[in-house]
């Protein structure tokens, strides 16, 4: 019976980036990167790849006010997948929303701002503030899918793509990534032409990644991708 990949947690891939680059010295005064400069690095990719691929998935639902038609975003959205909203105040049944746009709402929908209460049918994301088209006409609830910020990695027993706790090991084939986009900027930095080659081989990886997610990428506000 086969066994779960094991992670790959901060200090490791640390060490593989040493490794890679020749950096890996037992006289800690003669390598040519910090510690601190390589775990800056390490957060700097696992955020990329989560924003190339949209690996990782929350989700949130909140209660409106009567006649308030913004609400601020969870802290840690990336990219709103989906929204809809309870259509008879029951926080478990929900119809979605249409995605719009503030210049399409302005363009479509003369007087918008200035419009009645009612059953929101629309709704469109600006800088932390999700709005409903129609106001909000009674205490219902509205459901976010969205593309979470993963944890920053502030310890060496930290792991990647780890989202409130929730270290998503379905993942775990992916943590080697992390590894090619640190060694591609050490060697850009040292001027070396393997920067070329490493960051082709982390770009492919990406690409392979999406796809074997199914990743059907649409930040427009629709279902980006779901896991096989």
């Amino acid at each position: 019976m086969s066994q779960p990949l094991q992670a790959m947690d901060r200090a490791t891939i640390r060490r593989q980036v040493r490794l890679l680059i020749n950096d890996a010295g037992v006289d800690t005064l003669r390598r040519r990167f910090l510690d601190g400069d390589i775990n800056n690095r390490i957060n700097q990719g696992q955020l990329d790849i989560v924003d190339k691929t949209l690996c990782l998935s929350s989700q949130t639902i909140s209660q409106v006010s009567i006649n308030v038609s913004s609400y601020t975003l969870p802290t840690s959205c990336l990219f709103i997948e989906r929204v809809a909203y309870s259509v008879s105040g029951s926080s478990s049944v929900f119809k979605k929303l249409e995605y719009a746009t503030l210049r399409g709402m302005d363009e479509n929908t003369s007087l918008w701002e200035s419009s009645g209460a009612g059953l929101p049918t629309k709704y469109f994301a600006e800088g932390n503030l999700i709005t409903f088209y129609l106001k909000p006409s009674a205490t219902y609830y509205y459901k976010i899918n969205f593309v979470p910020q993963p944890d920053t990695m502030d310890e060496d027993t930290d792991v990647p793509f780890t989202v409130a706790s929730n270290t998503n090991d379905w993942l775990r084939t992916y943590d080697k990534l992390i590894v090619w986009y640190v060694v591609f900027l050490c060697y850009a930095d040292m001027g070396s032409p393997n920067a070329a080659y490493w960051e082709a081989k982390y770009l492919y990886g990406v690409a392979q990644m999406i796809e074997e997610l199914n990743a059907q990428p649409d930040r427009s506000g629709q279902i980006q991708y779901r896991p096989k």
